[in-house]
């Protein structure tokens, strides 16, 4: 929601919003290709349920 309101901020509401969605989409996308290229990368960000 952070990441919203600094997009909010910045630009008027209608562009914001869809910068907003397209920072969304990007973000899961950089995710995706990093677990299917090194899913060990990833190891730190998820807790161990030990």
């Amino acid at each position: 929601m952070a990441s919203l309101a600094a997009c909010l901020r910045a630009d008027p509401p209608s562009m914001a919003v869809l910068v907003w969605l397209m920072l969304l989409a990007a973000a899961a996308l950089a995710v995706a290709f990093a677990l299917a290229w090194r899913p060990a990368l990833l190891r730190l960000a998820w807790p161990r349920w030990r």
